[in-house]
């Protein structure tokens, strides 16, 4: 933010996650409740959707992320991604239109993983921008800049989708949750290509060859990875983050179900919730990152995890609507904002500046293994429990604090080895 054109950049590279979370919103808060409640789909399928995007994200992320690292082509692969982003999200509200039957099921539950997949694909591309945007002290400051522009975009993405929803602008019949999905992939369409007129590729001053065989690329990608423990401060990283997100993930995936199942919570006011937790995660995602810069990132982190265990704690407490519930909504958002944008910013600080794609793709795939323990251990409840009603959900959210407080363990081994001075 030196200068008038870095600002510039900063808001385009802002504006895709805006654009990005206009879909990514609504489809966790529409999707799961359209597939298991009007569909009478098992929950179980819906989490396989992020098991099944895994897979194929752990086959291809890091070395994706080389490639990156090498052409320097960063904004080139946000494009590529964005694209089936589009086509995928607009396939679901279409197929459920246009077909009956367990046809549109399939195509649904298909493309809502393609979308998963193009999305967590273009956020390694994305993050890696970051330590070209900014400087090494301001890493907390522009991470909560993009993370408060994409809670932003969710907020603007629920309002603009709602009336679709309830059926006062219906797209092509009566209003319902299926309404969400075309709108949304448009409006995305829409603001993505703006991004793609004006963000630019980062510059570099250190020359690069512009080739690389995927063969090339794999082989560097494993070498690397069988070097992590050479780097005990980004292992140690790895593993914590892993254990945290796999938490946050799954409540994150599940929570619309939670706000149906438990608190019988209806749509209108599931909204209002929404916009409340997104409201409060770009005031924690700014928050958070500035007082990351001034007080460290690992001890900002070390908070952020604590207060998860805390509000989490807190919120099994709730049965009803109310003000309790409005309360543990707003801590959470503050602590969703804060969790990105602390964790990206320390993550850039310690990896090889030169290796910001592959380290961001490993930092993906520790993600996505957590899509893949998270929804196990949440079904294993729900599912297993389904006897006990409503109250397998708490005991779910019970499963989630533990995860969360096991990662605390690796947060002091990361610590204990971190060699730079902002911790």
């Amino acid at each position: 933010m030196d200068n008038p054109k870095q600002s510039r950049q900063i808001l385009w590279w802002a504006l895709f996650d805006f654009a990005n979370s206009i879909v990514i919103i609504n489809l966790g808060l529409y999707f799961s409740q359209w597939l298991v409640i009007e569909q009478g789909v098992s929950e179980f399928w819906f989490n396989f959707t992020d098991v099944a995007a895994t897979v194929l994200l752990l086959l291809t992320l890091p070395a994706l992320g080389v490639i990156s690292d090498i052409t320097n082509k960063r904004v080139l692969f946000m494009k590529l991604t964005a694209i089936p982003i589009f086509f995928f999200t607009f396939l679901i509200g279409f197929s459920g239109q246009v077909f009956t039957g367990i046809s549109p099921i399939i195509i649904g539950i298909l493309s809502f993983i393609f979308v998963i997949y193009f999305y967590q694909l273009s956020l390694i591309f994305y993050h890696s921008m970051l330590g070209n945007l900014a400087k090494r002290e301001k890493y907390g400051t522009v991470s909560g800049i993009g993370l408060a522009a994409g809670w932003i975009g969710a907020i603007v993405g629920l309002l603009l989708i709602l009336p679709f929803v309830s059926g006062q602008i219906p797209f092509f019949q009566p209003g319902g949750r299926l309404q969400a999905f075309i709108p949304s992939a448009l409006i995305f369409a829409v603001l993505i290509s703006i991004v793609f007129i004006f963000l630019k590729e980062p510059q570099t001053v250190i020359p690069k060859p512009k080739k690389i065989s995927m063969k090339q690329a794999y082989s560097k990608v494993l070498k690397d990875f069988k070097g992590l423990r050479t780097r005990p401060e980004i292992f140690y990283f790895l593993i914590a983050y892993w254990l945290f997100i796999d938490a946050v993930l799954t409540i994150q995936d599940n929570f619309p179900l939670y706000l149906e199942i438990v608190l019988k919570i209806p749509d209108q006011e599931k909204v209002f919730l929404g916009a409340l937790l997104l409201t409060m995660g770009a005031v924690g995602a700014i928050v958070i990152g500035k007082l990351g810069d001034k007080f460290g990132y690992a001890k900002l982190l070390n908070a952020v995890i604590i207060g998860w265990v805390m509000a989490l704690m807190f919120f099994i407490q709730i049965n009803s609507g109310g003000l309790s519930l409005i309360i543990a909504v707003a801590l959470m958002g503050i602590l969703f904002g804060g969790t990105w944008t602390i964790t990206r910013a320390l993550y850039t600080a310690i990896i090889p500046v030169t290796e910001r794609g592959e380290y961001f793709g490993f930092y993906g795939c520790a993600e996505r293994f957590a899509a893949i323990l998270g929804p196990l251990v949440w079904s294993l409840f729900v599912v297993g429990l389904r006897q006990f009603g409503p109250l397998r959900y708490k005991v779910a959210v019970i499963s989630m604090i533990f995860i969360i407080m096991a990662s605390l363990i690796f947060l002091k081994k990361m610590q204990k080895h971190m060699a730079y001075s902002n911790n």
